[in-house]
Parts: C-alpha cells; structure tokens; sequence
C-alpha cells in the first residue's frame, strides 16, 4: 500500500501540475492553444484517477494516513468514473466555456466594456435607460452559455447517476463531506434571523438611490444598482476613497509578515490588471500544491479592489501554510469553504476604517457609518449567494424545468428584486461559476458563516482574531493538516464546536 499510494501521489502530482498550469493560462491569456493544451491535459488527468485499481484487502492493512489518502481518492475519482467519452465531452465543452468566458467583453454604444467599466458606470451614471443597456450587455453572453451548459448539466448528472447517486449536485456535495440537510438548516436559521434586517438595508439602500437618481422607489429593476447581479452594494462614500494599489503592497507585505506568512513572492507573481483576453473572475490557484501559488484579479483603484486583493491573499496563505510532507493527495484545504472563510476573513479587514487608515495613510470620515455600509454590503452578498445556491440545486434537480421562470422567481422571493420585462431570458448562465466551477458557490455561504464563528472564536481567545498569536493558531490547527482530517474535525478542534450560524447573523441582524 505504502508503495502504491507513493507512485500514485507522484504520478497524479505531475499530471495536476500540467493541468493547473493550462488552466493558468487559459484564464490569463485566453488563447485558444492553451485551451486545447488545458483540455488534453485535464483529460490525462482524469484518465489516470479513473485507470487507479488497488485490491480491497490492501485496505485493511492500511495505517490512517493511507485511508484517508484512499478516502480522498474515491472523492476525486467520482467525476472519472464514467465513459471515457463522456469524459473527454464534459471537458470538450468546460473548456470551450471557460475560453468564451475569458474572452467576452460586453458591448454597449459601440465600445466593448470591462466588468470594472461597467461597474464604475453602474456607480455613477444617472441615465436610466443606459443603465438598462448596459445591464443588458453585460449580460449578453448568457444566450451563447447556456445551451452548453446545459449540456454539461445533463452530462454530470448523467455521471452521478452512473454513480449511483439522484444528480450531480447531490454527488458533488457527498464528495466535499457536506450534506443537504445541512444546507438546509443554514438556509433556515439565516433567512429566521436575518430576513427583516435584509429587507431593512434594501428599503434604505432604495431610498438612497431614490433621492441619488430623483427616481420612484416602488421597483427594483437590477439595473438601477451599481452590480448587474445585485451581489454586492458599495455606496458613493466606500468608492470615493483614494487607493493607488501599488503603492500599498509593500505595506500588506510587512502587515501579512507580522502575521507570520510570507507574501511577497505571490504579490510579485500576481497578475492583478485586466487584459485583453483575461478573465474577469478573480481566483488563486495552486499549480503544484508545493508552492507554486498564483493570484489573478482585476482590480480597479478603490477599497473594493482592496477587498477582493485581500480575499485572494487569503486563499493563497491557506495554500502556503499546508504542511509540504504531506502526500500530494491530502495537500489541500480540509474542504473548501473553510479556504473561503479565511478568505472572508481576511477581506474583512477593509471593514475596519482604523485598519484602512493605516493601509492608505488617510482618515476614514465617519468611521461607524462606514463600517455599518460594509457590513449592509455583506448581508447584500449573502442574500444574493444564497439565490445563486438555492437554483444550482433546481437546477441539477431538473434541468428540463423553465429555468428562466425558475430564475427569477428565486431573484424576487430572496432578493427582492423586481423582474424585468424581457425577463424570459437565461440571465442565470452569465454567471461562470455555474459554468466552470459547478456546486461551489455554497462554499461561499458556509464560508461566512465559518468566518464570522472564527472571528469571535478569536476575539474571545486572543482579543483580536488579526493578531500573530491568533494566526498562529489558525495555520496550526485549520493550514498545516491540509485535508489529513475531516472538516469537522478541524473545526472542533479551532473553535470547540460544530459550525454554526448564530455569529453572523449577530453580526449582521439590525
């Protein structure tokens, strides 16, 4: 066994290398040569997980670091255990989508936009009618999407199936040691003490805009928010603040240092401007899981992009911090929303108005109406991220269903936004996660919450969860185990109890 899982872990380190490293290039460059050298190479990959054979009574003499590497193994071989047709088609057509996400560029009065443009536009502009074109472009791409997807859709599935499983979604959660019963009780307790709350931030988010444009209140077109999606809410006071993003790196490099990690290395190797062919999404990957770590971003000069900078840098000292001896195969993160919660974690930092001050050597006007519009800006992002969750789930329940209909009967029951006109129109598959990162985006929702617990967890141990102590803790106990141990385990033994929902909502309730 020993010898089985050595050969194995060096072979499938090599081949998710080359794999990474496609996909790197494919998502920065856009290139179609790197899209089919990234589809070759994801296609050896999954051949060699779905090639992987031991005899099961190998099993029992096995010590517990080798069942679990066995345990993780079975998790990841579960999207490779199908046809090798059907396998190569599901990444035929992942990367032919990811390529048209890098690429696409709205286009509104002739000019082709980035997101940034389009948000800085959204921000400000007071016409009307061109915040509806330009919420129309920017969501163009949806038609050319989804019949693809859709495809991909019934191709996992199809998958799950063969894995003896209802649908993709279900197998996907399984595989990641998270449940539907837990969903569902999160979903339950944050919509019980957070809807009213919710529903307060948006009547007074309303009344802003409506005194801003001289516009009626009673509906909620998305176009007259500064995000098509309505994901987040940055007000003119959080977008005014002067950022020049260079300068500040030197001062995250020392402040992230007297936290313990080293980021000076990935900051150099980031690619942190838009491009030409680059994607808009922002993502950290880990090329090797030996730390080859690389942040891409498209930040525009305001707090929001330090925010995102900050939330990236999260994921990546995550990665830095998992313990190198381990095998290739439990070197990553326990699960992945607890990756995303550091990442939260740390993004929350630009909550504080006394923590910005220091970064860009400016004061904060009116420090506890800033940090109250970011924390309205958070309950914005859980509302809208649970949407997103709540149609994934549909959608892999019963993909033959009207999904349009389905879309935004979910917008105005969660959201509480109106529906357009022209709403019978797949606006669902412009967001890429559905796309290329299929059964993630409740990583997202688990991870603020996990964030939030960890914070006061923190708080209450070291009187401030950002100190070297209370990140000391954090890298022994959530970084160094990689997925060695189960999540749960991790998080009992970093916060002494199961995960909860309760902080958040303390958090964000009115």
């Amino acid at each position: 066994m020993k010898s089985f899982l050595q050969n194995l872990n060096e072979s499938l380190q090599r081949l998710h290398t080359a794999s990474m490293h496609a996909l790197w290039m494919v998502l920065t460059t856009g290139r179609k040569e790197w899209a089919e050298r990234c589809e070759a190479e994801e296609i050896a990959y999954q051949e060699a997980l779905a090639a992987v054979e031991w005899q099961p009574d190998q099993t029992g003499k096995s010590n517990r670091c080798e069942r679990r590497q066995l345990e993780i193994l079975e998790r990841e071989r579960l999207d490779s255990r199908t046809s090798p047709e059907t396998r190569r088609r599901i990444s035929q057509v992942w990367n032919e989508l990811n390529v048209q996400f890098a690429a696409y560029r709205p286009t509104s009065s002739g000019k082709q936009l980035t997101e940034q443009q389009i948000l800085r536009e959204l921000l400000h502009c007071p016409d009307q009618t061109y915040r509806k074109q330009l919420w129309q472009a920017s969501m163009g791409i949806g038609q050319h999407i989804a019949p693809k997807l859709l495809e991909l859709v019934e191709l996992r599935n199809q998958v799950a199936r063969q894995n003896g499983f209802d649908n993709y979604y279900v197998m996907k959660l399984e595989s990641q040691e998270l449940s539907l019963d837990l969903l569902d009780s999160l979903f339950t307790a944050l919509r019980k003490g957070l809807d009213s709350s919710y529903q307060s931030i948006m009547a007074e988010i309303d009344e802003e805009l409506a005194a801003k444009w001289k516009l009626p209140k009673k509906d909620r077109y998305p176009w007259r928010y500064p995000h098509p999606f309505v994901q987040e809410y940055y007000s003119d006071e959080q977008s005014s603040v002067p950022v020049d993003l260079q300068s500040i790196q030197s001062k995250l490099i020392d402040y992230f240092h007297n936290l313990g990690f080293a980021i000076a290395e990935m900051l150099a190797n980031a690619n942190l401007t838009s491009q030409d062919g680059k994607a808009q999404t922002n993502f950290c990957l880990h090329i090797d899981r030996a730390g080859d770590i690389r942040i891409s971003c498209n930040l525009d000069p305001s707090v929001r992009g330090i925010a995102i900078l900050l939330h990236e840098l999260g994921h990546a000292v995550y990665e830095q911090g998992i313990d190198r001896t381990l095998p290739f195969l439990l070197r990553q993160p326990a699960q992945l929303f607890l990756s995303e919660a550091v990442a939260a974690l740390m993004e929350r930092l630009a909550l504080d108005p006394h923590w910005l001050s220091w970064l860009l050597d400016t004061e904060i006007v009116q420090p506890d109406s800033y940090r109250r519009r970011w924390q309205n800006n958070l309950l914005v992002r859980l509302y809208w991220t649970m949407t997103v969750v709540s149609f994934e789930r549909q959608l892999y329940e019963n993909p033959g269903q009207p999904l349009n209909r389905l879309w935004w009967d979910l917008v105005e029951e969660i959201q509480g936004l109106s529906r357009p006109l022209e709403w019978d129109y797949p606006y669902w598959a412009c967001k890429p996660h559905l796309t290329t990162l299929p059964v993630y985006y409740q990583n997202y929702l688990l991870g603020e919450c996990a964030a939030a617990q960890l914070q006061d967890s923190l708080n209450q141990r070291y009187g401030c969860w950002n100190t070297r102590e209370a990140m000391q803790q954090v890298q022994e106990c959530v970084f160094s185990p990689g997925i060695s141990h189960t999540w749960s385990d991790i998080w009992q033994t970093v916060c002494g109890s199961t995960l909860q929902s309760e902080p958040i909502v303390e958090q964000l309730r009115k």
